[in-house]
């Protein structure tokens, strides 16, 4: 609607200001040649009618699909956690660190009477080390995320659809992904599942207005879309995306 309605003042603001322009010449040149008389008409002509497909397909495209560019790569966290409270030895896991698993990552050094007992640091997972919050010598308690992996060749993509389109998003429907990395390398994915609630229904509620009102505000509903083909991309969790949603004919 908003985005018509630019258009058709455009086009409007276009056509006066041609009339104006051909009114100006005329006067101060007198009767126009055949030539320049056709121009003046043909341009207006061509001005509206590009209007009006861009009008066309602005409406085709708002009623094919259901795009937002509220979307990012995203993937399963796999957490690395510390077995036990103690000092971290043997740690040299780093961003990018592929890691296998079971495969020992380090150690945690337990302070004992008589000696000092180790326990081994495990990958949960095959996957890649996405984040890294523990440097060797740091002093750790029993559960602290020490580093996050996740798996790079099962990433998706989780759009935030407004509340308003949500119930027309069914699993299953196909996605246009643009990937903004990648802006020339188009995605072709498929609605994996849809969050039965909003994106802030665990958060606080809203503020409430001075006459004690609460402020409406447009909520949106987290949208898994699974990745057909990644066409060998690196896509790593976090990156931005645009996504169209194919809405179902009907």
């Amino acid at each position: 609607g908003t985005l018509v309605r630019d258009v058709t003042v455009v086009a409007c603001t276009a056509l006066v200001a041609l009339a104006l322009a051909a009114a100006t010449l005329r006067r101060r040149a007198g009767r126009l040649p055949a030539t320049a008389r056709h121009l003046l008409v043909l341009i207006p002509v061509a001005v509206t009618v590009a209007a009006v497909v861009a009008t066309v397909v602005t409406v085709g495209d708002a009623r094919a699909y259901d795009a937002t560019d509220d979307a990012r790569v995203d993937g399963d966290a796999l957490p690395i956690r510390a077995p036990a409270s103690g000092t971290l030895v043997g740690w040299a896991t780093a961003q990018g660190s592929v890691v296998r698993e079971g495969a020992p990552l380090g150690y945690i050094e337990m302070p004992g009477a008589f000696a000092r007992a180790r326990m081994v640091v495990r990958a949960p997972a095959d996957g890649t080390v996405v984040l890294t919050d523990a440097t060797e010598g740091d002093y750790v308690a029993t559960g602290t995320t020490l580093a996050v992996a996740t798996d790079l060749t099962r990433v998706r993509v989780t759009a935030l659809v407004d509340e308003t389109v949500a119930d027309e998003v069914q699993v299953g429907q196909d996605v246009d992904i643009t990937v903004d990395a990648f802006p020339d390398q188009p995605l072709r994915g498929v609605v994996g599942s849809i969050q039965r609630s909003t994106a802030d229904a665990t958060g606080p509620l809203p503020a409430a207005s001075a006459t004690g009102e609460f402020q409406k505000v447009t909520q949106v509903v987290p949208v898994r879309v699974t990745i057909l083909d990644g066409h060998g991309l690196p896509l790593v969790p976090g990156m931005s995306a645009d996504v169209r949603i194919h809405r179902v004919p009907g």
